[in-house]
């Protein structure tokens, strides 16, 4: 299953740099953030 990664900039913004497979080692300043599940969006 492919996970998310975000990273942040010197600014502090948050940018999504996609999907990666299960074994990516994170960067400095990259993060996984959860994803809302699908049935709490649509509640």
């Amino acid at each position: 299953m492919a996970r998310t990664v975000y990273r942040k900039n010197k600014n502090g913004k948050v940018t999504c740099l996609g999907h990666v497979p299960p074994d990516y080692k994170l960067k400095a300043n990259e993060f996984f953030q959860k994803l809302p599940n699908e049935n709490e969006r649509l509640n």
